[in-house]
């Protein structure tokens, strides 16, 4: 994916954000105070990686191979003493991390991302956590909805616009006089799940620039992420809109 929208990318996810940081902050309670490694995968612009650091105590990897992304991320820790201090960027795909990482870690976040995965990368992500994952560490993955199915949810639209074009709007925010929308058209032709997405900046009827882009997705169900887990090694329980994977405890 064509990530042009960096720039706006913490503009279009803020409805998104406020929906689902406070309910991923209740899931991470328990690992409150935890001082062991912890990791944020496809960490994006750093909203789940500042939450993630303020719960834990000890070192986070920041993992996330989009330059343009990393920047966002930069721009949240380099501010904070104590964060900069504990918080590694690092230009790291899921395939990077089990390739580099080799040591006990306590608690992993994959937050709206695990679908941009290939299974084969899924696969190694869940072999590679439940060897390990500290006893009582955990992998976070989510928002699911409570169907079941992956989180497609509007971000705040009660309504969504309608484009022939452009498909649903999503998000539409503002910052200061500047308007962003956000819009997501699913492309049926494609053999594989792609979304066509569009950005656009408007200032009231105008619209000042629109930037474009597609990703293709790889969707597993909660209940097909569960069994995956399961074969690998851990232990699977939803936790609202989140599955918790930790390690299965041997009793001797």
């Amino acid at each position: 994916m064509n990530y042009c929208q960096a720039e706006w990318y913490d503009a279009v996810a803020q409805e998104y954000w406020r929906e689902t940081k406070p309910l991923l902050l209740d899931v991470l309670q328990p690992w409150s105070g935890e001082t062991g490694l912890a990791a944020d995968i496809g960490a994006g612009t750093g909203l789940t990686t500042q939450l993630l650091a303020t719960v834990c105590r000890g070192e986070v990897l920041a993992c996330e191979p989009e330059e343009a992304m990393r920047v966002g991320i930069m721009s949240k820790i380099a501010g904070e003493d104590d964060m900069r201090r504990r918080v590694t960027i690092a230009p790291w795909t899921v395939h990077d991390l089990v390739r580099t990482v080799d040591e006990p870690i306590t608690l992993i976040t994959a937050i709206s991302m695990i679908d941009h995965l290939l299974p084969s990368e899924r696969a190694e992500l869940l072999q590679w956590a439940a060897a390990h994952l500290i006893p009582k560490g955990a992998l976070i993955i989510g928002p699911y909805e409570d169907t079941g199915a992956p989180n497609t949810r509007d971000n705040g639209v009660t309504t969504p616009m309608q484009d022939e074009k452009l498909g649903n709007c999503y998000t539409s925010e503002y910052v200061g006089r500047f308007r962003y929308e956000g819009w997501a058209k699913l492309d049926d032709s494609h053999q594989h799940t792609r979304w066509l997405m569009t950005w656009q900046l408007y200032e009231g009827d105008s619209l000042l620039e629109q930037r474009s882009s597609d990703f293709i997705v790889y969707p597993t169900s909660r209940q097909e992420l569960i069994n995956q887990a399961e074969d690998a090694g851990l232990v699977a329980r939803s936790d609202g809109t989140f599955v918790v994977l930790q390690p299965q405890i041997e009793v001797s």
